[in-house]
């Protein structure tokens, strides 16, 4: 199901993000390479705050309590959680628009408060069992150290995620298309 909504979420960041320079082609079997899923610097922090302001998200000029206590401008927790665990910035913005739609949303909502990256949040789950990952700060903190020391790590070290997904692996997605990483 991860990868599912990893799937559905870039396209929609590929539809409101350019490319640059380049023609978009799409394979099912390839979104998006392993260098560019790593690469923290693929969008500055003024690039960051642009494309909040640009899109009208809530999150432009946000601000909030990070996990080391002190209020930061939304942009800034992204860069610094991008920078920390080497992820692409756009990934966590993908992630935000696809789970509360705080990329185009323009007022704040309960669930861009409480679960703007959907983290922890399984559909079974209720708050109080994900009220450790509750808030903005501990969405983005929780699912990058997910994305780096977990599903990464498990295909550095294993080839698979916990879910089975993993490189030149066929699995069948939830609505039944064969997908090959």
């Amino acid at each position: 199901i991860f990868f599912r909504f990893l799937i559905f979420g870039i396209f929609t960041l590929l539809s409101i993000v350019p490319l640059k320079g380049q023609a978009f082609t799409f394979s099912k079997d390839l979104l998006i390479t392993d260098h560019e899923l790593e690469d923290s610097s693929a969008l500055s922090l003024k690039g960051i705050k642009n494309f909040l302001a640009e899109n009208g998200s809530v999150l432009a000029d946000y601000q909030t309590e990070d996990t080391d206590g002190t209020m930061k401008p939304v942009a800034q927790i992204i860069q610094n959680v991008a920078n920390t665990y080497f992820l692409n910035p756009m990934l966590f913005l993908v992630m935000a628009q696809k789970e509360s739609s705080a990329i185009t949303q323009s007022e704040m909502t309960a669930p861009i408060l409480d679960w703007l990256l959907g983290f922890g949040r399984c559909d079974g789950c209720t708050a109080e069992d994900a009220a450790e990952y509750r808030g903005i700060a501990r969405q983005l903190h929780s699912a990058a150290d997910r994305f780096r020391n977990g599903y990464l790590n498990d295909l550095k070290t294993r080839g698979y995620t916990i879910s089975g997904w993993g490189p030149r692996i066929t699995k069948t997605t939830i609505d039944g298309i064969a997908v090959t990483p």
